[in-house]
């Protein structure tokens, strides 16, 4: 976590996509990062997050299907192929983040497959929490909304 803005925006604009997806990863590390627990402890609990009213919010985009799984000889290791398995891990992941009072925001973008989008929309908190962005410029406006709809809530001491 920072607030290094530009240096943030330098490693986004330096990656390069490929390989394969395994979307509940990305789902863990986002808790993880707004919790209140190890590794990170830098998250307001969920009593402190009432008693404040502290939103929190994922957003998660994918341009890719769930490809691998946990390897069941080794499940520390992405490397199996069970998709189905995957995305019952998505779907778990999203209902546990979910559970911690954290909304989720969900983008598919490109061209996934039609199981992928609505494993997608029900990860999202409500069906206004999802996007499909077939494009850049759908993608923007994805973003856009997003923001407008973060935008409307404010910080205060």
């Amino acid at each position: 976590m920072t607030n290094y803005r530009q240096g943030v925006k330098d490693n986004i604009d330096a990656m390069v996509a490929n390989g394969d997806t395994f979307i509940p990863g990305g789902l863990s590390w986002g808790m993880r990062l707004l919790s209140s627990q190890k590794p990170f402890q830098g998250g307001a609990s969920p009593a402190y997050a009432a008693s404040k009213n502290i939103s929190k919010f994922i957003i998660l985009m994918t341009d890719g299907s769930n490809t691998v799984s946990p390897d069941p000889l080794n499940p520390a290791s992405h490397l199996g192929t069970d998709v189905a398995l995957a995305n019952t891990l998505t779907l778990e992941s999203c209902g546990e983040i979910k559970s911690e009072d954290i909304s989720i925001f969900t983008i598919s973008f490109g061209t996934l497959a039609d199981e992928t989008k609505t494993m997608l929309e029900t990860c999202a908190s409500s069906a206004a929490n999802y996007y499909h962005a077939a494009d850049g410029t759908v993608l923007k406006k994805a973003f856009d909304d997003i923001k407008d709809k973060l935008s409307a809530l404010h910080l205060s001491m």
